[in-house]
């Protein structure tokens, strides 16, 4: 696997060790949902194959709408603000939807939001392999000149004679990753890095795709007939998926048809999440003009025109007015709600995100369609009870 989004950062040696880490996820999660659903995967490849010629690109919003459903709309966007010292803490604890910022304000007005789909999984490799590296791009990414090792590593100094990768990444994952993590250069309070939320991890998106591909069939009960189930009716199945996000219903309809279809899925390469497209013509000057696209600069990624398939993969974009237009982003407005921008969310909105499958033909794999699944009621709660008991310790000064 090459490195997430076609940068090259890494060496030979931290090639391999991302290409490593890639496989033995993927083996482990296979391993994992094979035992939980009782199947055995099939249909799921850790990489494309000549069979695995079409591509298949399921797409989503930034914005976590559960969040904003659960508490309303200006409550959760509020929450989804809060910063916190922990790097998983306040509002990032539930930016869930494969997507990460942080806010810039003056005065109380936004100046700058930066969003990231980068993973964490990357990051510990970087920072295990070319900690030199992984601290310059940490700076630009923070406008400084020069990050200290300290807040980025810990205790452990990286260029020390003696220090191994492994230790590196260990003192990454204490400094910058849940559940530990406290370094200003990804709790939000200079930079963001990379993706913290548990479920906006690499592991968690092959899990996700592993059980979502498990083919299931379901009788209609008007027309009769056997049919794959609806995103409502397999993600109560699937221990990986949550409803009310705006990714995981996408991904578990698209990949349970495919493996209705009887077609292998692999996963693209590089793997990795990605920002597509933004709708900045949403955006209004205080002028009322459409906000150009070049105000939202695109990293660490390729454009499409340099990409082999043609497609672009960035995963990082920063937005801000540009110097000398006498407004901030806190002065533009949003036409579909026709009041001006005040959090970060509601550019999160604007974002469509992107994973890319490789697909075969139909019938490539030979599936059950006639066992049909009883389909029990879900007793679960609505997604909403741990949002609101968080927002209370919040407000409690208690998380």
């Amino acid at each position: 696997m090459r490195e997430p989004g076609g940068v090259t950062d890494l060496g030979d040696a931290g090639a391999a060790a991302w290409a490593e880490h890639v496989r033995r996820l993927f083996s482990t999660g296979a391993a994992d949902v094979a035992r939980e659903l009782q199947t055995e995967n099939g249909s799921v490849l850790a990489s494309p194959t000549p069979e695995t010629a079409t591509v298949t690109a399921p797409d989503w919003t930034g914005l976590p709408v559960r969040v904003t459903a659960c508490l309303g709309r200006d409550r959760g966007l509020r929450l989804l603000d809060r910063r916190s010292e922990r790097v998983d803490g306040g509002g990032r604890r539930w930016q869930e939807d494969y997507v990460e910022w942080r806010v810039l304000r003056h005065r109380g007005r936004i100046e700058r939001v930066e969003l990231t789909t980068e993973l964490a999984d990357y990051w510990r490799v970087l920072a295990a392999y070319d900690p030199a590296r992984l601290l310059e791009t940490v700076a630009g990414f923070a406008g400084e000149r020069a990050v200290r090792p300290g807040l980025v590593f810990g205790a452990v100094d990286p260029f020390g004679d003696g220090v191994t990768p492994e230790r590196r990444g260990e003192a990454f994952d204490r400094t910058m990753l849940p559940p530990h993590g406290r370094s200003p250069y990804n709790n939000g309070a200079r930079a963001i890095c990379c993706m913290t939320e548990s479920t906006n991890s690499l592991r968690g998106l092959i899990m996700l795709v592993l059980a979502a591909a498990s083919c299931r069939v379901v009788r209609d009960s008007l027309a009769g007939q056997l049919r794959c189930l609806t995103c409502l009716e397999a993600i109560p199945l699937i221990g990986n998926a949550t409803l009310g996000r705006s990714s995981d219903p996408v991904l578990v309809e698209r990949l349970g048809q495919l493996a209705y279809e009887g077609r292998l899925v692999a996963f693209d390469d590089p793997v990795g999440v990605y920002m597509q497209a933004v709708e900045h013509t949403r955006l209004r000057t205080p002028a009322d003009e459409e906000v150009p696209s070049e105000w939202f600069a695109f990293s660490r990624g390729v454009a499409a025109g340099d990409s082999p398939d043609g497609r672009a993969r960035y995963q990082r974009v920063t937005f801000e007015v540009p110097p000398g237009e006498g407004f901030v982003v806190g002065d533009l407005v949003d036409v579909a709600t026709e009041r001006p921008i005040r959090y970060g969310g509601e550019i999160a909105d604007l974002l469509r995100l992107v994973t890319f499958f490789r697909v075969s033909a139909a019938d490539a794999v030979v599936v059950d369609r006639k066992a049909a699944l009883e389909l029990g009621t879900d007793r679960r709660d609505d997604g909403c009870n741990g949002i609101r008991a968080y927002e209370r310790r919040l407000a409690r000064g208690a998380a």
